[in-house]
């Protein structure tokens, strides 16, 4: 066997080994990114539930998130100011998991729930109220996509 014949062996077995490598880094990837999106999805998860569990969990702030949602004008200033903070906390969830959907770390069937529970919302005089005085405070993007979603809600009846 010469020299030449060695490098040959040589060079085939290097492309082997770069092929297995390149195989099992895609492999790596394809496990990375599933871990990545069940912790996203995790995470929407927990803060949906953490949300509904404070709303359930304190009669006096379900009471509050009700009346701000379908008679903001019986709420106090206070109340008015309280309501807010929720919705900001309800709607900075939602922007969260808009953006993740965005980034593909949420699948399409999590983001079509959130835009049903989002027109839900929509649906309510203080809700819609709440969006006029504090839309500047979310994301372009958000606002756009809330206002497309918009026009697919009728206005409640009287």
């Amino acid at each position: 066997m010469n020299w030449e014949t060695l490098a040959n062996i040589g060079q085939f077995v290097s492309a082997i080994a770069v092929l297995i490598s390149l195989a099992y880094l895609a492999v790596q990837i394809r496990q990375n990114t599933q871990t990545v999106r069940a912790n996203a999805y995790h995470g929407a998860a927990t803060e949906w539930l953490s949300f509904t569990a404070q709303l359930s969990a304190d009669a006096e702030l379900a009471e509050l998130y009700h009346a701000g949602r379908f008679a903001p004008s019986t709420l106090t200033p206070p109340q008015s100011r309280r309501f807010d903070l929720v919705l900001d906390t309800n709607l900075g969830l939602t922007e969260n998991v808009f953006l993740q959907y965005r980034l593909g770390f949420l699948p399409q069937a999590n983001q079509d729930r959130f835009a049903a529970i989002l027109r839900a919302q929509f649906q309510t005089e203080g809700v819609r109220a709440y969006w006029q005085r504090r839309r500047a405070f979310y994301t372009a993007d958000f606002v756009a996509y809330i206002e497309r979603e918009l026009k697919l809600v009728a206005p409640p009846a009287p």
